[in-house]
């Protein structure tokens, strides 16, 4: 699962709003896999499910501070790290599902482990395309929110890294590949800000409020933008 090592013009780039298992439940195959790096192995459909069911148990909380761009408390990183890893364990016993990397990078996102994050998102990206991932009920619209969050997270953590023009083209993929959310308009606007594009900026921040009033990192940087 290790991702390839990308060039220096595109070294983020790998390819959020999803709810963690909602997307693993619709995503299931039946291909056995290995463990590997030391983790608990799953052998069994009873061992799927029962880790399916913690890791939903699990972080909902974490995952609901930061589609609603609330700060969050060690404890929800120390659950979603735990559930991360979690993940990994089901993603070997069903590989090559796009859905269950994306929620591992998630979670090692909100984790605060960006890297493996970045691992897992690439994934995801890799396996997207798969005919296994696009057999959604016919719905490939589904696929393409799985590939516009991982484009979110990866601007998140371009942003992180001072690698503004990447955070603002991962923003626009976001953007491209499911319909727009709050938070894709706001992770482009803040990438903008640090390139002094403020005017576009102001839009995006327009859009993000539009889509969310409530939408606490938008709300912010509007009071910024206009002091």
């Amino acid at each position: 699962m290790q991702a390839k090592k990308p060039d220096a013009k595109n070294k983020y780039i790998v390819p959020v709003v999803a709810i963690i298992g909602t997307a693993l439940v619709l995503f299931l195959s039946n291909r056995p896999g290995k463990m590997a790096n030391g983790l608990a192995v799953i052998e069994s459909e009873a061992q799927y499910n029962y880790a399916l069911e913690k890791v939903t148990k699990s972080t909902p909380t974490a995952v609901g501070k930061f589609n609603m761009g609330l700060e969050l408390e060690q404890a929800d990183k120390d659950a979603a790290l735990e559930g991360a890893k979690t993940l990994d364990a089901m993603n070997a016993f069903r590989p090559d599902m796009a859905a269950g990397y994306f929620e591992a990078g998630l979670l090692y996102y909100l984790s605060g482990d960006t890297d493996t994050a970045l691992e897992r998102l690439n994934q995801s990206l890799v396996d997207a395309p798969l005919p296994g991932n696009l057999k959604m009920e016919g719905d490939k619209s589904k696929v393409d929110a799985i590939v516009a969050d991982c484009h979110h997270i990866i601007s998140m953590i371009a942003f992180n890294r001072n690698d503004y023009k990447l955070a603002v083209d991962e923003a626009n993929m976001s953007l491209a590949h499911s319909k727009p959310h709050a938070s894709y308009y706001f992770a482009r606007a803040q990438a903008e800000v640090q390139l002094n594009q403020i005017a576009e900026a102001k839009k995006d921040v327009a859009a993000a409020l539009k889509l969310d009033p409530n939408y606490l990192p938008a709300t912010r940087l509007n009071h910024f933008l206009k002091h």
